[in-house]
């Protein structure tokens, strides 16, 4: 059997993902054994995916900005029964909320006749839960970020060579 890219050597191995076969040039190219062809797509594939992580970053940010100023507009417009620090929930809070989920508990919510109220109740606490750990939640996220960044960039490099 013959290498697929180079025809005059013989194959020693076979691409994982698609089964042509290489010589031993081509197989120390990638790990796991890969085509060049195969390699392309599955980093573009880990190139895309890191672009939606980013844009989730992203737009969990803008949604928290947003948050935190609507309340702290409230705040300033003298309202004394919202205190200073709901912004600072505001904008924690959708950063822990993916985190929370409850223990997928909400079929017994639809089931149960008192489940709106209880429900609301559940979310509440959701809420508060969520700009707790949301504050621990940020800062992973800021280096999720600074390394999809990174990783980004390398993978960009990589297949530009």
């Amino acid at each position: 059997m013959k290498c697929y890219n180079h025809p005059d050597r013989e194959a020693v191995a076979t691409c994982c993902n698609c089964g042509k076969s290489l010589c031993k040039e081509c197989a120390d190219k990638y790990h796991p054994c890969l085509c060049d062809n195969c390699y392309k797509v599955l980093r573009q594939k880990e190139i895309d995916d890191l672009k939606v992580a980013r844009k989730q970053l992203i737009k969990t940010f803008v949604i928290s900005c947003v948050l935190a100023l609507v309340c702290a507009m409230i705040t300033a417009s003298g309202n004394e029964n919202f205190p200073w620090f709901f912004s600072l929930i505001a904008f924690f809070a959708p950063w822990g909320w993916n985190y929370g989920n409850l223990l997928g508990l909400t079929w017994f919510f639809n089931m149960n006749p008192a489940g709106c109220l209880l429900m609301f109740f559940v979310y509440l606490f959701r809420a508060i839960v969520s700009a707790i750990v949301g504050v621990f939640c940020f800062i992973a996220a800021l280096i999720k970020f600074v390394k999809i960044k990174k990783a980004e960039k390398t993978a960009e490099i990589e297949m530009n060579n």
